[in-house]
């Protein structure tokens, strides 16, 4: 579990292997969703879905990105899962970790 004190912005990062790419567009097609649950309350605290056609010129690699000002987290316990729905393949991968900010 990563702990967390300041409330500089800190990187959601998750690299995505292979990725299917569309036969049509010779680019992956995928859903990405980002949730962070308070632990204790069972809160979903930010919640936010983006697609690979908001990503600009990516491949079938994807490295995903997202920066999260821990200001808008009170202390506490959270957790944190990345859904990857490849529409391509129709496979979806969710990981998830747990985080504290003190």
């Amino acid at each position: 579990m990563n702990s967390h004190k300041d409330p500089l912005p800190r990187p959601l990062t998750k690299q995505q292997e292979e990725a299917r790419l569309d036969s049509q567009t010779h680019r992956p097609s995928a859903r990405v969703r980002y949730e962070i649950v308070d632990t204790v309350t069972g809160e979903s605290v930010v919640d936010f879905t983006t697609s690979t056609q908001e990503m600009g010129n990516i491949g079938a690699q994807m490295t995903l990105e997202r920066s999260l000002p821990l200001n808008r987290l009170g202390p506490g316990s959270y957790q944190v899962t990345i859904w990857v729905d490849d529409l391509v393949s129709r496979q979806t991968i969710s990981p998830t970790t747990r985080f504290t900010v003190q």
